[in-house]
């Protein structure tokens, strides 16, 4: 009788300190959101020196062009401001190394009776407001809408469905990956340099009709000029560079379910790090290993996930690389 009171009794203490394991342990892992505008607020990216946050925000005048707002990292919402807005498209923000600028996509009208479109690349000082046009391409091009600013000074972008870099002082545009040119034929998108600035991440839509759906993510190899598939067989997006040897990126299960993975690109074992919603678009805060990423709790009748409609800025406390991802389910 006294076995069976000290085992129940046992039974009874290690939940109790189960639960507050999770209750202090798990809940400083949980997302909390952080931006909260009135469409949409995507694309976010953080400052190298962790102090500043940029994001797309979209307004409901004209919920088709993105704009460029910041906040600071450890500041709320009511302390973000527009760095670009107008009325053209601005987005596919990243940060110098240094965290004094801002490179962008802008698509803007032509003067031609047609009312084409051209874009260019761009960049902002976050202090002085300074732009400054880092390409110069040919009109009519159209790039895609994201950048990466590598460490040594080269910024991507996609133009003509391959990969091209420019200096961060403007110049030449160079053509880095043959991809649609290549032999993947496919159009990349989500570009994403590397710490070490050795290779960039992007993702590949898989042109076969009976995989539609489908999006891979592929590195590029610099040095070797390989390319290598990372995933596959599911609808992969939005990679981004947790450290040389790990991604964090999207994967979507259905229009309503969508959740942040993380890989680590030698191994290929890929933990899921958010749940319960549809998050998508990540990005790492080095300096305190946090997680931002847009999230929507519900997608409305009518509407199409893939506008970002209602999809907001969160983040959330990461545990350290190679730790068991066990609490996910907090969100």
């Amino acid at each position: 009788m006294r076995f069976t009171k000290t085992l129940a009794w046992s039974a009874t203490s290690a939940a109790i300190l189960l639960f507050l394991a999770y209750w202090t342990y798990g809940r400083s892992f949980r997302a909390v959101q952080v931006t909260f505008g009135p469409v949409t607020e995507v694309g976010v990216a953080c400052s190298p020196d962790g102090k500043r946050i940029a994001f797309e925000y979209f307004h409901p005048e004209r919920p088709a062009n993105p704009q460029l707002w910041l906040m600071p990292s450890d500041g709320g919402f009511s302390a973000a401001e527009p760095i670009v807005d107008d009325m053209n498209f601005n987005g596919g923000p990243s940060w110098s190394p240094d965290s004094q600028w801002i490179a962008y996509v802008k698509h803007y009208p032509t003067k031609k009776a047609d009312a084409r479109t051209s874009s260019q690349v761009f960049k902002i000082n976050v202090r002085t407001r300074l732009v400054v046009q880092l390409t110069s391409l040919p009109e009519f091009s159209v790039v895609g809408g994201t950048t990466s600013w590598s460490k040594d000074g080269w910024i991507a972008f996609r133009w003509n469905g391959d990969i091209y870099r420019v200096s961060e002082k403007g110049g030449e545009a160079e053509l880095i990956a043959a991809v649609r040119s290549g032999s993947l034929s496919v159009e990349p998108s989500n570009l994403s340099w590397a710490p070490d600035g050795k290779r960039i991440a992007f993702v590949a839509d898989d042109s076969r009709a009976e995989h539609q759906g489908i999006s891979s993510i592929w590195i590029f190899d610099l040095e070797g000029k390989a390319l290598q598939r990372i995933t596959e067989g599911h609808m992969d997006w939005f990679p981004s560079w947790r450290d040389n040897d790990n991604l964090v990126f999207g994967r979507m299960f259905s229009t309503k379910k969508g959740a942040i993975f993380s890989m680590n690109i030698r191994t290929r074992k890929a933990n899921q790090l958010t749940a319960g919603a549809i998050d998508v678009a990540p990005a790492i805060i080095t300096s305190t290993n946090e997680l931002l990423f847009s999230r929507s709790t519900e997608i409305k009748p009518g509407h199409d996930f893939q506008l970002f409609r209602g999809f907001h800025v969160w983040r959330k406390q990461l545990p350290s690389n190679g730790s068991v991802v066990w609490l996910y389910r907090g969100h």
